[in-house]
């Protein structure tokens, strides 16, 4: 027991006390090395078909990590170092800074230490406070090549280094008040700035084209009834019409999605002409909406839908958010108005945009995914319903190339596309339904209201209200009269990853009061998803058949293929492979043989 000076700790308990942060703190300065090389290691064990020269590769990579451990070592020990006395002496600090630095906070702190006695010490943290502004501006007004060249982890590593060295700069500046003048607490004042700009900031708005939106878009059963006559002349003949409803899951989602569209395409050609209807969530969006943006370029390349998604999911879409994220977004924290270039969202945007253009080789006239969304509102695309949700209200809103009317519950309140001004790019279409905390803010949009003024709205993640998509393509059914088209087989394609902890709930044995909450709050999305599958089910049952929901599903360990938005070459080959046995027409998968059963329709 000791006051809070720590004048009753004897000179024996303070170096007692000094050496064990000592060692503590270089054990986790080595920590980080030590982490990086074992899972290096694990990762070459596990995935050493997914490296070139994978064990020379290897080898290299721990060597290096070795001699970085070295260096560290010797400027841990400048005692051993003579070249550092010579020609580096500002390194070291003198003899009255170590006796100063090297106590604790608090003890023998009676008279008050002049400032000039920290020279080197100052002018250290000088240094380094130049330099990590340097690196921060360079890398926030870096491209996404730099970003993906460095990678995620890097990014991460490099960004402790310098912002830990900004605001140690602050402290100093706290504890020596430069301008005497003039004191302030300036850590205090830096975070009152924050609050002042996070209020008068624009806050991730979406990206919007000056051109407006088209007003004469149709509602769902009249789009229906147009399209289904450029799809048959023969109205005795039954004709199979998909709809397809993908959940979230990340890349993990994403690429499964948009693999098993890509390989049904490339088996029968017709398949894009009998889809009409997309509700897409989260990943789930970005597999579909890739897959869907695919259908008018021309390619003699038998396997093309496959080649780009493969091509496609490659690319790390992880390291320009998380480099943004890191560097560029906080520094957007001290600014009172908001920088496209600095935010992570618009650079998730950026590099699908790139890597559809890479997937596709196409020009850049010609990327659908930079191109504004109202070019899908003609009457020969699918129906497109993009799910997210209104932060402000709750409610599960859609943008789509519809015009989403008294037809579905609340049409004209989710209706995003009817309640903007303006157009906005496929991507930023798409990343309406992927903004999940952390890796992707909600995006900010100026919607027009019930009373015809114009408000702020923050979208968020689809997933949060329900993850399946199928509440919305039940909507989608109960709006169209198929009595009208009676030679019309509706099937629905549900791309799920069969959630078990929404099926097998655990039990609540700790924290009971709190665990409570929260269990009751996050379950409520899977029980909206069991609602979701009831509720399409018996519509299916009892206008046509459940055996026409497909459930495509993939039963793969995130362990094998992890929920993340950057997929190692190692994952995708198992998703390959996975894919290439869920859709052998000899499996004796029932769910792969309605498929089957559906696509004889087309022969």
């Amino acid at each position: 027991m000791t006051d809070n000076a720590g004048y009753t700790l004897s000179t024996a308990q303070v170096n007692l006390r000094k050496n064990c942060q000592k060692r503590i703190a270089r054990i986790f300065l080595f920590y980080p090395i030590i982490l990086v090389a074992a899972g290096f290691s694990k990762a070459y064990l596990q995935n050493d078909q997914a490296f070139e020269l994978s064990f020379f590769s290897w080898i290299l990579v721990e060597m290096l990590l070795g001699l970085l451990a070295f260096f560290i070592f010797i400027l841990c020990t400048p005692k051993r170092n003579k070249w550092i006395k010579k020609n580096a002496k500002w390194l070291l600090l003198s003899r009255a800074e170590k006796y100063h630095v090297n106590k604790l906070h608090g003890i023998f702190n009676n008279s008050q230490i002049p400032v000039s006695i920290f020279k080197n010490l100052i002018r250290q943290i000088v240094i380094g406070f130049f330099i990590a502004c340097s690196l921060i501006v360079c890398l926030s007004f870096s491209s996404i090549q730099v970003y993906q060249t460095m990678g995620a982890t890097s990014l991460i590593c490099c960004s402790f280094a310098c912002w830990q060295l900004i605001y140690t700069c602050c402290i100093v500046l706290d504890k020596i008040q430069p301008i005497k003048s003039f004191q302030i607490p300036y850590s205090f004042f830096l975070l009152c700035w924050i609050c002042f700009c996070s209020y008068v900031n624009q806050d991730h708005p979406v990206q919007v084209f000056p051109e407006k939106i088209i007003a004469n878009k149709e509602n769902n059963a009249t789009y229906f009834k147009h399209w289904i006559t450029t799809h048959t002349n023969d109205s005795s003949k039954k004709i199979p019409v998909f709809f397809i409803a993908a959940e979230g899951g990340g890349l993990r989602t994403a690429a499964f999605t948009a693999m098993v569209l890509a390989k049904l395409q490339d088996s029968f050609p017709n398949f894009n002409r009998h889809i009409y209807a997309y509700s897409t969530v989260s990943g789930g969006s970005l597999g579909a909406q890739f897959f869907n943006s695919l259908q008018n370029i021309s390619s003699k390349n038998p396997r093309f839908y496959t080649k780009s998604v493969q091509c496609f999911f490659t690319n790390d879409f992880l390291a320009a958010t998380t480099g943004k994220l890191v560097f560029s977004e906080i520094l957007n924290y001290f600014l009172p108005f908001s920088v496209a270039r600095f935010d992570r969202s618009i650079a998730l945007e950026n590099a699908w945009e790139e890597a559809w253009q890479s997937a596709t080789n196409t020009s850049n006239k010609t990327n659908v995914f930079k191109l504004p969304f109202s070019n899908q509102c003609q009457s020969n695309q699918p129906a497109l319903f993009i799910n997210t949700v209104e932060a402000e209200t709750g409610l599960p809103c859609i943008y789509s190339n519809l015009l989403l009317d008294t037809i579905i519950p609340l049409g004209p309140s989710r209706d995003i596309a009817a309640r903007t001004s303006y157009s906005i790019s496929y991507s930023s279409a798409i990343n309406l339904s992927c903004r999940f905390p952390l890796l992707s803010p909600a995006g900010m949009m100026y919607v027009k209201q019930a009373d015809g003024t114009t408000t702020r709205k923050h979208y968020i993640d689809g997933g949060y209200y329900e993850n399946t998509g199928q509440e919305t393509v039940l909507q989608i059914l109960e709006s169209i009269d198929f009595t009208k088209y009676p030679q019309v087989q509706p099937y629905i394609i549900h791309f799920n990853f069969l959630n078990e902890s929404a099926l097998k709930p655990t039990e609540i044995h700790w924290a009971n009061e709190l665990s409570e909450i929260f269990n009751g709050v996050y379950h409520v999305r899977n029980a909206r998803d069991l609602l979701a599958a009831a509720h399409l089910k018996k519509y299916m049952d009892t206008h046509f058949s459940s055996q026409q929901i497909i459930e495509c599903a993939l039963n793969i360990s995130p362990h094998q293929i992890p929920m993340n938005w950057v997929l190692s070459k190692t994952a995708i080959n198992r998703m390959d492979q996975y894919t290439n046995e869920l859709l052998q027409e000899n499996i004796s998968h029932k769910e792969m043989q309605k498929i089957f059963s559906a696509f004889s329709l087309l022969k």
